[in-house]
């Protein structure tokens, strides 16, 4: 890697494994928030936050592009099938 070019990554938070997305949108942002949800002894649901994100709505298409790309490099590099690979097939029919 150019030296030039390298970032240095420093992390303020530890990163978690949340169960559940939310996704609401505004004219200035999407917002999305990852957490769990969570049901107590009165079936009784709360949502959990873990993350919450905010993006302009231009860089919705670059998340998406990216999170896509990642997901046929995950099915590539681990030979693990996500459904990225059967919904390229679908398509194509």
């Amino acid at each position: 890697m150019n030296e030039e070019n390298s970032v240095e990554l420093i992390y303020n938070v530890e990163p978690s494994t949340p169960t559940s997305l939310r996704v609401d949108i505004s004219k200035d942002f999407i917002l999305l928030t990852f957490g769990n949800m969570e049901e107590d002894s009165e079936s009784k649901k709360s949502f959990s936050v873990v993350a919450s994100i905010r993006i302009s709505p231009k860089a919705l298409c670059l998340l998406t592009s990216k999170l896509i790309e990642t997901g046929f490099l995950y099915e590539e590099t681990y030979e693990k099938n996500i459904g990225f690979s059967d919904a390229l097939k679908d398509s194509k029919e």
